[in-house]
């Protein structure tokens, strides 16, 4: 669903049009608008219904945009996204049903190999899928690049995709984690209460979306406006590591005071999510746009995916590296800003090189 609604989003417009990445945030805002409502809504149903209410509502929302879709794309779309551009052939759908047996295969395998050599744990079934979630985009990229008939231009494109993945793969082992770490934090250790008003943990995941639907036209509009003379894309991501960094950074000083049984006030949360925004709108909406125009033509869909990859890789090696550090606040945010900082240190000094490899896309 992700990757082919993007893809058609890109098809909206020209590969260099100056309006791109501005439409991909106004996209991005439309995403964020579901995701400001939806804890809001099942987080009261749950409350006060329970689960099946809230999972119900859920379903009743996805039906409303499967209308809105088939009823309003037939005026709005002209025709985008009907037909595939590349489509496979039977040898290749077979072979994508003959990998994903396998790879189930593989991962019940190694599943049972360490139930009987070690006895089976829970853990070690967590491992098993980061392995295999980490090795996915590996062996698609390395497909990618073979793929025949490929431009030297083309394949120049593709490495610079990459180097934007592992960008993208490093914000989002941070940003994720205001669904774990930020909110165990706010459970924990901060007062949530606000003009007499106790705020619920779940409408914390609301600040983001609500900070989205406020800056993404903001964004979009200075994108539009600079126009050809807007930050490259590689320019955008470097500062995109850089503001995640700072928001875990400046987490250090009230975790410190949480060590000490204190209450930290809920506006360092807040101003936390506030940077991690505008990080986002520099990185997400930018990268759904790099991805379609960086891709080998008929393959936007497939870049796309490898794209929505990032975000599996990150939240992986996130946990792993949570899973060694534990629950010292102090560690994991020194720890995971520093690393983003570093990230976005190395990110500054190759974005003449990924712009030279990007061959004319900005």
């Amino acid at each position: 669903l992700k990757p082919n609604i993007s893809a058609m989003v890109g098809e909206l417009y020209h590969n260099n049009d100056a309006k791109r990445d501005a439409g991909f945030s106004v996209f991005y805002m439309g995403i964020n608008l579901g995701a400001f409502i939806a804890p809001l809504v099942t987080g009261a149903l749950m409350d006060n219904f329970g689960w099946h209410y809230a999972f119900g509502a859920a379903a009743i929302g996805m039906t409303i945009g499967v209308i809105q879709y088939v009823v309003g794309g037939r005026k709005t779309l002209a025709g985008i996204g009907l037909t595939a551009p590349n489509p496979a052939s039977p040898t290749e759908r077979r072979n994508v049903f003959l990998i994903l047996g396998a790879s189930v295969g593989g991962i019940i395998a190694m599943a049972l190999l360490d139930a009987w050599l070690f006895g089976f744990e829970i853990a070690d079934m967590v491992d098993i899928l980061a392995i295999f979630i980490l090795l996915v985009p590996i062996v698609y990229f390395v497909r990618m690049f073979r793929t025949p008939g490929m431009s030297k231009e083309q394949t120049s494109r593709l490495h610079a995709f990459l180097g934007l993945f592992i960008g993208a793969a490093i914000f989002w082992m941070i940003y994720d984690q205001a669904g774990s770490t930020l909110s165990v934090f706010a459970e924990e250790s901060t007062d949530l209460t606000v003009g007499g008003f106790t705020i619920p943990v779940p409408w914390l995941q609301s600040i983001n979306p609500i900070f989205i639907i406020i800056f993404a036209p903001i964004f979009a509009a200075i994108w539009s406006r600079l126009g050809d003379r807007a930050p490259s894309t590689p320019l955008k991501f470097a500062w995109a590591l850089l503001g995640i960094g700072i928001s875990f950074l400046i987490m250090i000083p009230p975790a410190l005071d949480a060590e000490t049984g204190a209450e930290v006030a809920v506006w360092w949360l807040v101003g936390v999510y506030l940077i991690q925004t505008w990080a986002e709108l520099l990185l997400s909406p930018i990268g759904l746009s790099a991805s379609t125009r960086l891709a080998p033509p008929g393959m936007e869909g497939q870049m796309l995916a490898l794209w929505f990859l990032a975000v599996s890789v990150g939240d992986t090696i996130g946990a792993q590296i949570l899973a060694r550090i534990g629950n010292d606040y102090v560690r994991v945010f020194t720890t995971f800003g520093l690393m983003a900082v570093g990230a976005s240190v190395i990110a500054f000094l190759f974005v003449p090189r990924l712009k030279r490899m990007m061959a004319g896309v900005h």
